[in-house]
């Protein structure tokens, strides 16, 4: 993309409010987790084992965003051409 193009950066209030967006994100989580599986269901799992598969989950999350951002990349880089 040329370097004069503007940067797809938020702007403060979006900040804000995907920053909101996650929290209120997070705490559904939590409340769907608290009415399945009970308050203190998380004493009885082995969180070592629990984060470990939650990373690789993050990690492969990670892998897909990356290939999804050098396709859009490329679709970018052929428009310049046009």
């Amino acid at each position: 993309m040329p370097n004069d193009s503007a940067p797809l950066e938020p702007t403060p209030e979006e900040i804000i409010q995907y920053s909101y967006e996650f929290d209120e994100l997070q705490q559904r989580r939590h409340d769907e987790g608290f009415q399945e599986y009970g308050p203190m269901a998380f004493m009885d799992n082995n969180m070592f084992d629990m984060i470990g598969e939650e990373l690789a989950d993050i990690c492969n999350y990670a892998r897909y965003q990356y290939i999804k951002l050098r396709a859009l990349q490329k679709i970018m880089e052929g428009l310049e051409d046009v």
